[in-house]
């Protein structure tokens, strides 16, 4: 196989600024940026990195390119680099889409192109730098040859590779989804009760972080049955009552404590105590497969 020394980011949003840099850190070849808003960067300025306003204008030698747009382009974008005649035998054009697969990317091989899968399972903002790849997973798919180009790249920038069925991609991202997205939901949750409590958002903020960072310490350290602590864990069936006549003045948020507290009902020890805690929290409105049966009194 070859060596994949040589590579081009196509799209400078969020993810592409980190993986040029990655890139760049780790010994590559950086030929250019594609991304008709990127001029303004300090850091492809001050590092010579070529800007291009057009996926022809790259350089044809060049051994992978790295597709950071939306996922609704990827195709497009596959057809530009066929229509350009692709670049050179055996370019890699990887996309980082978490919910995709490879396919979208398929009729590059027409072109002698090698379609590949490549996300890594991380956040990103604005402010964020290549500290935040270290150690990162990347969920890779395609074709045998293609995997091996991802587990390569994964291990060159620091990180390493899982490989995903390309049908099982869409559950692979939504448990992404569920680590990052909505675990920011629900801090908006309680940063609403947090203000209706009497707290401005800096405040409610810094009153939660110690909560949620000792919480994420713990799920790793303890795993996550052993980390949970309050109410549920302790079939406390009173509290659980309060919670909810508190919620009916917030009916959103009512179902979403029921359907996360029979979760976690799940995920702790059954005990008799649960049977009544476990009928509270039924919701008739919400279908459910919590996988939690109260104990049977036979």
């Amino acid at each position: 196989m070859q060596s994949y020394r040589s590579v081009a980011i196509v799209g400078c949003g969020r993810v592409g600024r980190v993986l040029a840099r990655a890139f760049h850190a780790n010994g590559f070849n950086l030929l250019g940026v594609v991304d008709v808003a990127v001029s303004d960067d300090e850091w492809l300025n001050d590092n010579h990195i070529p800007q291009f306003e057009h996926i022809y204008k790259l350089p044809a030698e060049i051994d992978l390119i790295i597709l950071s747009v939306p996922d609704r382009e990827i195709e497009y974008i596959a057809q530009l680099i066929i229509d350009r005649n692709g670049f050179k035998e055996g370019t890699v054009i990887a996309h980082t889409a978490g919910a995709l697969s490879e396919k979208p990317l398929e009729a590059v091989k027409s072109v002698g192109a090698i379609p590949l899968t490549w996300h890594p399972l991380q956040t990103f903002s604005l402010e964020s730098d290549i500290s935040q790849l270290e150690g990162v997973t990347f969920g890779i798919s395609g074709d045998p040859e293609a995997i091996k180009i991802g587990e390569e790249i994964s291990k060159k920038l620091g990180g390493h590779s899982v490989v995903i069925p390309s049908k099982l991609r869409p559950l692979y991202h939504l448990s992404a989804v569920f680590s990052s997205n909505l675990i920011a939901a629900l801090i908006g949750v309680s940063l609403v009760m947090l203000k209706d409590a009497g707290l401005d958002e800096d405040e409610a903020l810094a009153a939660i972080k110690p909560l949620l960072t000792t919480t994420l310490n713990n799920v790793f350290q303890l795993g996550v049955a052993d980390s949970i602590t309050g109410p549920v864990q302790r079939r406390d069936v009173e509290t659980v009552e309060s919670h909810l006549k508190t919620l009916e003045e917030y009916p959103r948020i009512k179902d979403i404590y029921r359907l996360l507290s029979l979760e976690l009902l799940k995920r702790t020890p059954m005990e008799l105590t649960a049977v009544p805690l476990h009928q509270i929290l039924k919701h008739d409105g919400i279908e459910q497969d919590t996988g939690t049966e109260p104990p049977s009194n036979n």
